[in-house]
C-alpha cells in the first residue's frame, strides 16, 4: 500500500491545483471576450461590404470555438504542467512545445468543426462546410494554424506568469513567517538567498527593481519591495520605520535628526551615513 502524501505535500499540491484553476479561468475568460468581439466585428464588417449571412452564423462560429477552448485549456493547463517553461534542456522542451502547438491546432479546429457541422444539421437542416473549392483544406488549416499557435503561446504564457506569481506569493508568505519565528530576513538576489538578522539592519533604499540594505557594515542588493521589506521588518520586531517614499531607517541605529527645510529632515545615523525624511513621516520619528 503506497503512503500518503504529507500534510505539507497535499497543501502544496492543492496550492497548485488551485493555481491553475485559476489561470485556466483567466483563458476562459479571455477566449469570451474575444468571442464577443469578433462576433460583433464580424456582423458589422459583412454589413458595411453589404454581404447578406445571418448574425446567428457569426455567434455559431466564434461560440463553437470558445466549447472546444474550455476542455483544451484544462489540457494546456497539464501539459505546460507536466513540460515546464525552463532553460534546461531547451531543444527538447522546444520540440515538445511545437509538437504541442500542432496538437491544440488539430483538437480545436476539429472540435469547432464538428460542433458546427452537429449545429447546423440540427438547428437550420443544412451542412456546414469547413472547405470549399476556393478555400481548400491546405489553406483553410494554416490560416486557423497562425492563429491558434499565437494562442497557444500566449495561454502557455499565461499559465507560466501566473504560476510564477503564486510561488513568489507563497516565498513572501513565507519568508514573513521565517521574519515573525526566528527575527531573521530571508532576501533574494540573483539565484542567491540571503538571510540577515533583523536588528542588524542600519538602513534600506530602493533602487529600482532591487533595494540595498546596509547591514553590520555590509551592504546587501535584494529583489524585493520595500512595502515587502517593511512588512518582514515588522515581523521580525525590528524599529525600523518609514522615513521617506524610498527609505527605511532603523531607530535604534540613529544618532541625529536635523531640520532640511519644509519640514523635511536630514537622519543621521551612528555609522556616519545620512538618510532623507520627509515630512510626510516625520512624526514616526518622533521628530
Amino acid at each position: 500500500m503506497l503512503d500518503r502524501p504529507s500534510a505539507p505535500l497535499q497543501k502544496a499540491l492543492a496550492d497548485d491545483a488551485r493555481t491553475d484553476r485559476q489561470a485556466v479561468l483567466i483563458a476562459i475568460g479571455i477566449v469570451a471576450a474575444f468571442t464577443v468581439v469578433n462576433s460583433l466585428s464580424g456582423i458589422t464588417e459583412y454589413r458595411r461590404i453589404g454581404v447578406e449571412t445571418p448574425a446567428a452564423n457569426f455567434w455559431i462560429y466564434e461560440i463553437s470555438s470558445l466549447i472546444i477552448h474550455v476542455p483544451i485549456l484544462f489540457a494546456l493547463s497539464w501539459f505546460t504542467r507536466r513540460f515546464p517553461l525552463t532553460a534546461d534542456g531547451w531543444p527538447r522542451l522546444a520540440a515538445i512545445y511545437v509538437a504541442g502547438a500542432f496538437a491544440y491546432s488539430f483538437v480545436h479546429v476539429v472540435g469547432m468543426v464538428l460542433i458546427r457541422k452537429a449545429v447546423f444539421a440540427v438547428f437550420f437542416g443544412e451542412a456546414y462546410r469547413f472547405v470549399s473549392p476556393d478555400r481548400p483544406l491546405a489553406i483553410e488549416a494554416m490560416y486557423e494554424f497562425r492563429k491558434d499557435a499565437l494562442a497557444f503561446v500566449m495561454f502557455a504564457g499565461l499559465f507560466a506568469l501566473w504560476r510564477s506569481r503564486a510561488d513568489a506569493l507563497r516565498e513572501r508568505d513565507a519568508a514573513k513567517r521565517e521574519a515573525s519565528e526566528t527575527n531573521r530576513l530571508t532576501l533574494k538576489c540573483g539565484g542567491r538567498t540571503i538571510y540577515l538578522d533583523a536588528a542588524s539592519i542600519d538602513y534600506a533604499k530602493a533602487a529600482g527593481n532591487y533595494v540595498e540594505i546596509a547591514a553590520g557594515g555590509r551592504t546587501h542588493l535584494a529583489r524585493i519591495t520595500m512595502a515587502a521589506l517593511e512588512e518582514q521588518l515588522a515581523g521580525a520586531g525590528a524599529p525600523v520605520i518609514r522615513t521617506h517614499r524610498s527609505w527605511l531607517v532603523n531607530k535604534s541605529k540613529i544618532a541625529e535628526i536635523v531640520p532640511a527645510g519644509d519640514g523635511d529632515v536630514t537622519i543621521r545615523l551612528k555609522t556616519g551615513e545620512e538618510a532623507p525624511g520627509s515630512r510626510r513621516y516625520r512624526e514616526r520619528l518622533g521628530a
